[in-house]
């Protein structure tokens, strides 16, 4: 128990008589083999000993007794017990997790051998289920200093218990598209039925129970890849009666009362128990789609309660729990994955990055507390397409980075894949003090909010639009990305709350189709008050339950209208009628698709015109806020940016053109010698006066480049992965491979170094005091990497201290690193035997 001695009892069966040199050595060793107390006790006549030690502190979480009964120097006999202190669990600080852990557990007798090469990856969370908590594993792998984050929690609970996870969705959807019969939309299990969550209660919390004996798990994970469906397969669930009961009392709070609801779904129905939804084909041949679209909005909060009520289940037993899901989905319009829902749900995710929602989730923290750890090694990545990735993590605000799978980091030999070696490097590098000093800083963005609109994703799964729209959405950030500039996604809900205020100055509307009204009135607020709207295509044309309007709820705003379609095919290109930034002059022809060949422009300037007069970039002066129309399809960018095509630079030149009078224009450029455009997203962190800028070149980007980026200021320029001062300076220049991370602290003075100074000299066994300072400088948290150097030169980690009994005597070093300026300092205690 925490701040309890530790204690062992010995039992002797005496076969002899006791002699006088018969005596009892009692040791206490920790993971690493560090010899921590010790007692050499005479046998007497006492058969049950009971020994007490206070270790000063522990550093590692498994123990070791050892026991031997000696006659003097004769080992008569010995008996080793091991014990576990679990160590609190740590959400501040870089963990790396990996399914499997310690992956060769079955064979018991390499778990030592295996685990140090694993600890020597630096490996700190290990993702098991049930049977290997019950086996013992998960028991061994705290010995090893590595917590647990166990996975299952929604699965296998009793045998008359179904699991959240559908085992025959492939047969309930063949059945159902045979029949139509809406008998086969009941989901097996309900989420709504009060007994089965009952039960998934019970076995949630039993699980819990199990674990919070060993201190509970480092986090909860209800399993992998789940959805309501099957990953991201659109099915209609759930028409059971707890479902459609719940959905009417849904409506009711939604709309006020049935009458609103009839007016709204345009309907006649006499009774609340005669409501029932539109399936999608139904959906698709009705008017107004609004019953199709309330159900799916519906559903999406009922997966985002269950998994609250998951998550609450935990906490009932063990207070400090964290739960999430490994293995996130796209954000589509059947599988449940609203990601603003889901992120108020669960507070932790091994996540992926479908369709940018490690981007959404990363933008909804700071509203709802989610983090994630994303699969971001493994899968037998290496090299530069590694380091990308790892240090995407940093520079995103992920409190972790997870890996499938532990076997894939080594050969049969044990000795380290290519896969292996490099995630040992990133991480190594990672926890040297950089993750910590990024920690510290707030990141920035420019202005700009993205929209995320579960609404419009939803109008295009019913238009056959939802990979167009996830293209879309795909084109926007890495034009914006590419431009050097930063945004945060924001959800229909942050903008009715009035997150718009909160520093936005741009509202980016990437095909947003549905538009509800209590948003359309927060977008006309933030226009009025001097803010800015673009969208590019089929904006607002329908309302926030994807019922059609009429004509797009902000076309006014933007200053067009909509006339009759022609049914010709959209126009391939448009000219240029203006100087749009460095890349797009007057008359330049852009090879994109213009979507709307039926627009007309009234009060708006059109800056580029397509065949047929059919107008395009278009802007619209607001009092003093601004309403800009692309009326260009952006489904296609990546191809264009794959070739560095022409287009490619002319949409960027027209983006930054439109966005530099409102006041957006990035701060740090980026160009390369060769002059090709760059792929670069570049991430600004604050820190009172110090900026640390992180460079991420795209993986797979083609040839090495020497890239120049030109700062707003002169500065004094630290490179963080070099740990080295590079000069004052207002431009840098750096080779840039493919997938390659810069990371540099820029300050407006010169940094100081930190001092270092240690205990003269120690026992071993003893603590050694020594303490650091950072003097002068900038009056901000300033991180400092302190390791410790046996006599040998053996880097040591300032974890050692305190000293083992066992430690050699000598000459012994601390040294201190600044994470920000790479400077050093040093201080040397003498070690004398204790």
């Amino acid at each position: 128990m925490p701040n309890e001695p530790l204690r062992a009892t010995v039992t002797i069966d005496a076969v002899a008589p006791v002699e006088q040199a018969h005596h009892l050595m009692m040791s206490l060793y920790d993971t690493h083999g560090r010899l921590l107390a010790y007692e050499d006790r005479p046998l007497g006549q006492e058969r049950e000993l009971v020994f007490t030690f206070e270790p000063a502190a522990l550093r590692n979480m498994g123990l070791e007794w050892r026991a031997e009964l000696r006659r003097g120097n004769v080992l008569l006999d010995s008996d080793r017990e091991r014990a576990i202190c679990i160590a609190p669990r740590d959400l501040d600080s870089l963990q790396f997790s990996s399914w499997g852990g310690m992956y060769l557990w079955r064979t018991e007798y390499l778990n030592d051998i295996v685990s140090k090469r694993v600890e020597q990856l630096g490996l700190d969370v290990s993702l098991y289920g049930g049977v290997e908590h019950d086996s013992g594993k998960v028991w061994r792998e705290y010995w090893q200093n590595r917590h647990n984050w166990f996975s299952g929690i929604l699965e296998y609970h009793a045998k008359d218990v179904l699991d959240f996870r559908l085992r025959d969705f492939a047969k309930v959807k063949a059945d159902f598209s045979k029949s139509g019969d809406t008998a086969f939309l009941e989901r097996k299990p309900c989420l709504n039925d009060p007994q089965w969550r009952e039960a998934m209660r019970e076995g949630i919390q039993a699980k819990v129970r199990s674990m919070m004996a060993e201190g509970g798990s480092y986090v909860y994970c209800t399993g992998d890849e789940m959805s309501l469906t099957y990953y991201r397969t659109y099915f209609d669930f759930c028409w059971s009666e707890h479902c459609l009961t719940k959905f009417r009392n849904w409506l009711a709070d939604v709309y006020g009362g049935l009458a609103e609801v009839n007016d709204a779904w345009s309907t006649d129905f006499a009774t609340w128990d005669e409501v029932v939804p539109l399936t999608l084909e139904e959906a698709r041949e009705a008017e107004n789609a609004a019953p199709w679209a309330d159900h799916r909005s519906f559903m999406d909060t009922t997966i985002a309660d269950f998994m609250a009520f998951t998550l609450e289940s935990i906490r009932e037993v063990d207070p400090e729990g964290h739960c999430g899901m490994s293995g996130t989905q796209a954000p589509r319009s059947g599988n449940g994955m609203d990601w603003w829902k889901m992120s108020e749900a669960f507070d932790y995710y091994h996540s992926y990055n479908t369709e940018w929602s490690n981007e959404m989730r990363r933008s909804f923290a700071a509203d709802t507390g989610v983090m994630q750890s994303p699969y971001y090694a493994g899968y037998w990545q290496s090299g530069r397409n590694l380091e990308y990735n790892m240090w995407w993590c940093l520079l995103h605000d992920t409190v972790g980075i997870s890996a499938w799978t532990t076997h894939l980091f080594f050969y049969g030999d044990l000795t380290f894949s290519e896969a292996g070696r490099d995630t040992r490097d990133n991480i190594r590098e990672l926890k040297n003090g950089v993750w910590a000093q990024v920690r510290e800083a707030q990141r920035l963005h420019d202005g700009i909010a993205l929209h995320y609109s579960h609404p419009s994703i939803q109008a295009a799964k019913l238009e056959g639009r939802e990979d167009h729209l996830a293209a879309v959405r795909d084109a926007w950030v890495k034009l914006l990305e590419d431009c050097g500039l930063q945004y945060d996604f924001v959800s229909r809900q942050q903008i009715e709350a009035g997150k718009l205020a909160e520093g936005y100055r741009v509202l980016v509307l990437p095909e947003s189709i549905a538009i509800s009204e209590a948003e359309q009135a927060t977008i006309r607020e933030f226009v009025a008050a001097g803010g800015s709207v673009l969208a590019d295509q089929n904006c607002g044309l329908r309302n926030g339950h994807c019922r059609p309007l009429g004509e797009g709820a902000l076309d006014d705003l933007f200053g067009l209208t909509r006339g009759d379609a022609t049914g010709m095919a959209p126009p391939a290109g448009l000219v240029a009628q203006a100087d749009l930034g460095a890349d797009l002059a007057e008359g330049d022809e852009v090879k994109v698709t213009v979507p709307e060949p039926a627009l007309q422009a009234t009060a708006a300037t059109a800056f580029g015109l397509a065949e047929g007069g059919v107008p395009a970039l278009m802007v619209n002066e607001v009092g003093q806020g601004r309403a800009m129309y692309l009326n260009v399809d952006l489904s296609q960018f990546e191809t264009e940016r794959k070739f560095h095509s022409p287009t490619e630079r002319q949409l960027r030149s027209a983006l930054l053109g439109m966005l530099e009078p409102v006041g957006i224009t990035p701060l740090y450029t980026v160009s390369y010698e060769s002059g090709q455009a760059p792929h670069v997203e570049v991430i600004r962190y604050q820190m009172g006066e110090l900026t640390m800028l992180g460079l991420l070149r795209v993986r797979g980007d083609g040839d090495d480049q020497v890239a120049t980026i030109k700062l707003p200021e002169t500065a004094h320029v630290y490179s963080m992965r070099q740990h080295k001062y590079l000069g004052k300076m207002d431009s840098i220049t750096a080779p840039m491979a493919s997938g390659q991370a810069l990371v540099y602290c820029l300050s407006p003075t010169r940094l100081p170094g930190p001092s270092v100074k240690a205990t003269a000299s120690a026992q071993a066994g003893e603590m050694v005091a020594y303490s650091v300072a950072v003097e002068g400088g900038p009056d901000v948290p300033q991180v400092v990497r302190v390791t410790v150097e046996d006599p040998e030169g053996n880097e040591v980690g300032a974890s050692h201290i305190p000293l083992a009994l066992d430690d050699a005597p000598g000459t012994w070093t601390v040294r201190a690193v600044s994470a920000l300026s790479g400077r050093a300092s040093r201080a040397s205690f003498e070690v004398t035997e204790g």
